[in-house]
């Protein structure tokens, strides 16, 4: 296993990042750079958050399964944005929020378990 080299930041946005993190559906829900947007999301989130089940272990497994099928050769987000063909995806880690919030979740994303 390799391991990060902490020094190269945008290496380690583009594998760990928020916006990897989003478009992956590995989070519920990528936000602005706001103290306000947070607060709002968490507070949404705490409400719509379905409960911890076996059912839904057993979804995710399957969605990450699927995942790994899809992308588990690409070396970062970058080869992951070209093989979904995501528009401009050398761009991705640049673009403003606004241009970010309106680029489509990966296929897959949206069947999170969670």
């Amino acid at each position: 296993m390799e391991e990060f080299d902490s020094k190269d930041r945008a290496l380690v946005w583009r594998i760990t990042g928020g916006r990897t993190r989003a478009l992956l559906g590995g989070a519920d829900r990528y936000v602005r750079d706001r103290v306000k947007d947070f607060r709002a999301a968490a507070i949404d989130l705490i409400t719509t958050t379905p409960p911890f089940t076996a059912a839904m272990l057993a979804a995710e497994q399957r969605r990450l399964a699927d995942r790994l099928q899809r992308y588990g050769a690409c070396r970062d987000s970058t080869d992951i944005w070209h093989k979904a063909g995501l528009p401009d995806p050398d761009r991705i880690d640049d673009i403003s929020e606004d241009a970010f919030l309106a680029v489509p979740r990966l296929p897959g994303a949206d069947h999170d378990a969670r």
